[in-house]
């Protein structure tokens, strides 16, 4: 009959795989590309938040252990220019023992206490993150690139003092490239071999 030929033509097994399967599959594993590496950031802003909590509580303690009128001072909101050049010694110890390139601590009304830029102690910061922490209290993380272009995470970890008072923000500044090599290199090769 005239419907035989059609039964008898081949089924376009390779045109609806090249049509509908491939498509597919490229979208899954598209998806699965975007998510993971989602999934990656994550982690990435977790574990540099975690550790800048341990430094910014190392810090503190630090200048409480070594200066115990600075620290009193700088919880009260009061430091003095003693207090400040004290610091700024400090800091420039931690800053030669670490990856750690700035530090800056703020009160809860955004004045800057102390920075490793003298001209910025006194004047008033204003940023979202800034702004949410001392609503939060939670720990917060912004990617920011440098004028020479270069990548840093800004790390705003609240300070609290022994008696459990949050008086302080401390803003640490981190290159960025220390887990991005690592995620480089561990990470994405497996990811790209099963992708293939």
């Amino acid at each position: 009959g005239p419907d035989s030929g059609a039964l008898d033509a081949p089924y376009p097994l390779l045109r609806r795989f090249l049509r509908r399967i491939v498509p597919g599959a490229a979208l899954v594993v598209a998806l699965a590309a975007v998510l993971l590496g989602f999934a990656v950031n994550r982690v990435i802003e977790r574990v540099y938040l975690e550790i800048a909590e341990v430094r910014a509580n190392a810090i503190l303690r630090s200048i409480q252990t070594a200066m115990p009128a600075t620290a009193a001072a700088l919880a009260a909101g009061t430091l003095g220019a003693g207090d400040i050049r004290a610091l700024q010694g400090f800091f420039s110890g931690v800053a030669g023992a670490s990856r750690l390139q700035r530090l800056k601590i703020y009160d809860l009304s955004r004045r800057v206490l102390f920075s490793d830029t003298a001209a910025e102690i006194g004047g008033t910061e204003d940023n979202p993150a800034l702004r949410a922490v001392i609503a939060s209290r939670a720990r917060r993380l912004v990617d920011h690139r440098e004028r020479d272009g270069t990548r840093v995470y800004e790390l705003y970890v609240p300070l609290v003092s022994p008696q459990g008072r949050f008086h302080a923000v401390m803003e640490l500044y981190d290159p960025t490239e220390y887990l991005e090599r690592t995620v480089a290199a561990e990470i994405w090769p497996p990811v790209e071999l099963s992708a293939a």
